[in-house]
């Protein structure tokens, strides 16, 4: 069935997820992540944050395997367009080893060594022959990535006060494990600042690119998926190879308190909660060298809203967003993670 709704407990997914920290006792960490049911999914990782006494250097592994029964093939009018059928449709895994160096605490360097490879049923070669280019029906490949993260401000999690930079440049396609071969490079910049007493603003900026620009499907996603949408776009996507997003907010604290907890040990007991108003407005372009799928690309596109963020443990974020899109749409959408 291509496109449709359906309502079945056949897509019901079962899963679990469960992490070990300070492991041996040297802040190690061990996570898992599986699930079962239409979409299976088994994900196994291992993190090591110091390797030596000066603190600096740092290793990981990672093993992850899903398969679906649902694949988005191809987009039209900037929509994801879905196909799914009983049997599995597509089976993801990849293998990657990570090393991680850290002279200062606002400075972190990561470089990550992965295998990827992935098969797609006949099927979904015959609906989009360039789903993974070629009509093929497996790609392997090996991706080598540097990252630089900086970060000063007064949280990690929900910043009011600092500022933040991200930096990422990646290779895919290496030696003979090349069937997806292209150069990433991309950037993160966010300033946040207090203009007044429980009063803030905040500006980040987003940048992408890889090269060539003739992709396959599967590697020209740019705006709408992941956390690369504008808010109020949330339901429309832009396939490309380049993009960028800038995001205004101006944040009001309206409530700051703490909620007791009963039962739950005392170390966790007082529950703390804040309460922001916002309102936001972002901008942003998404590029295809043929201009397909959708009147979306290749143009400037607008959003702005209001909304609030509840904020507690952890710096962990719940948004409430009404936002308008320069289509005229109106919606509220529900997050979970930081906005900017």
């Amino acid at each position: 069935m291509v496109g449709g709704t359906e309502k079945s407990l056949r897509r019901v997914n079962v899963g679990v997820k469960a992490w070990q920290d300070n492991l041996t006792g040297r802040n190690d960490e061990l996570y898992t992540d599986v699930s079962f049911g239409y979409t299976q999914k088994f994900v196994l990782g291992y993190t090591l944050p110091y390797i030596d006494r000066k603190l600096r250097h740092g290793i990981g592994f990672s093993a992850s395997f899903s398969r679906n029964r649902e694949i988005n093939y191809i987009s039209e009018e900037n929509k994801q367009q879905f196909f799914r059928q009983d049997d599995f449709l597509r089976r993801q895994m990849a293998f990657g080893v990570s090393y991680t160096y850290r002279k200062a605490i606002s400075t972190r360097h990561q470089a990550f060594l992965t295998y990827h490879s992935e098969n797609v049923a006949d099927t979904v070669a015959r609906l989009n022959p360039n789903y993974l280019g070629e009509g093929r029906t497996a790609v392997h490949y090996a991706e080598l990535v540097y990252r630089l993260d900086y970060i000063q401000a007064d949280s990690w999690q929900y910043p009011l006060v600092g500022q933040s930079f991200r930096g990422e440049v990646s290779k895919a396609g290496l030696g003979p494990l090349n069937d997806i071969d292209f150069v990433k490079i991309r950037l993160k910049g966010a300033k946040y600042w207090q203009y007044a007493p429980k009063t803030y603003g905040a500006v980040s900026l987003l940048g992408q690119v890889k090269f060539p620009n003739d992709l396959p499907y599967a590697a020209s996603r740019a705006l709408g998926y992941g956390d690369d949408y504008l808010r109020g776009l949330e339901y429309y996507v832009v396939d490309g190879t380049a993009f960028f997003i800038l995001k205004n907010t101006l944040r009001r604290e309206l409530l700051n308190f703490k909620v007791r907890l009963p039962i739950v040990p005392k170390k966790f007991s007082n529950l703390p909660i804040r309460v922001l108003a916002k309102a936001y407005g972002d901008m942003g372009y998404g590029y295809s060298k043929l201009g397909l799928r959708g009147d979306l690309s290749n143009r400037m596109l607008y959003t702005a809203g209001l909304g609030l963020d509840v904020v507690s443990f952890y710096d962990t974020c719940i948004r409430f967003e009404y936002s308008i899109n320069q289509l005229g749409e109106k919606g509220l959408f529900l997050h979970a993670k930081l906005d900017m």
